[in-house]
């Protein structure tokens, strides 16, 4: 599928998981996936015992499902003491579709509240006697636990899965040696991370950094963490102002369009 004549186009490396549902946005865009990770799911053994009222923070749609795969969160979720925070609405639609499934009825939820600008976390409403539950990947795009650490709130964050950084091609399988070549002499365009593990799996595979992919290519990149991971790689980063997938693709389209 890749080895041909490539045009200037947005690299997607998120997981194949994750491309089922990522498709939709790229309807009439010239896109080549090259997922750089894979999930590994964890098992959950540091819940912390709940003092005054459960807060659980959803950052991502993953975070949601998984979240709900595991009984003792499913428990957490259904109480109606517990308040839960999303940061943006298809977040929260997939809480609401998981508590329906539950057979419970969806609460109140604060849609894409957590990072306005400039005053992030300004409409996040917690007491220090409040019990903060972040689930989530192992590494983190958004240093959300050390922002509100430093608010004085008891935070735990909640290891869900882990990325394995592993650039394959979109069925899976591993580029030959004259592929990854192929690759670092013909990719144009724009390249897209939305994880500090992509970016590891990407320049493992690739080696960005010693070529002209790190030149010719721009990244968008979603948190300071993942830009941290292009750094010294990539000359060019753009960094999304929003933490969503729409947003990276809205950057990357208006590069491609630029540069085409």
């Amino acid at each position: 599928m890749i080895l041909e004549n490539l045009k200037k186009t947005i690299i997607w490396t998120r997981s194949r998981e994750d491309w089922e549902e990522d498709i939709q946005f790229f309807a009439g865009l010239p896109v080549i996936h090259l997922p750089c990770i894979s999930i590994e799911l964890l098992e959950i053994s540091n819940l912390p015992e709940i003092g005054g009222t459960c807060v659980v923070v959803f950052t991502s749609r993953k975070a949601v499902q998984y979240s709900f795969r595991i009984p003792q969160m499913t428990v957490i979720l259904s109480n109606s003491k517990t308040r839960v925070y999303c940061t943006g609405e298809k977040t929260a639609a997939e809480v609401s579709r998981q508590m329906e499934i539950l057979g419970e009825r969806p609460f109140g939820y604060a849609l894409g509240k957590l990072f306005p600008r400039p005053s992030p976390f300004k409409d996040f409403r917690c007491s220090t006697q409040d019990t903060i539950l972040l689930p989530g990947p192992v590494e983190r795009a958004i240093p959300l636990a050390e922002e509100l650490n430093k608010q004085g709130l008891k935070v735990f964050p909640l290891d869900l899965y882990r990325t394995k950084s592993r650039l394959t091609l979109s069925d899976g399988t591993l580029p030959t040696p004259e592929q990854k070549a192929f690759l670092m002499d013909s990719l144009k365009g724009v390249v897209c991370f939305l994880s500090p593990s992509a970016v590891l799996g990407f320049r493992i595979a690739l080696r960005p950094g010693m070529n002209r992919l790190g030149r010719n290519l721009h990244a968008v990149v979603i948190g300071e963490t993942t830009k941290k991971a292009c750094e010294g790689t990539f000359e060019t980063i753009h960094v999304a102002k929003k933490h969503s997938v729409v947003e990276v693709v809205t950057i990357a389209r208006r590069l491609v369009e630029a540069k085409a």
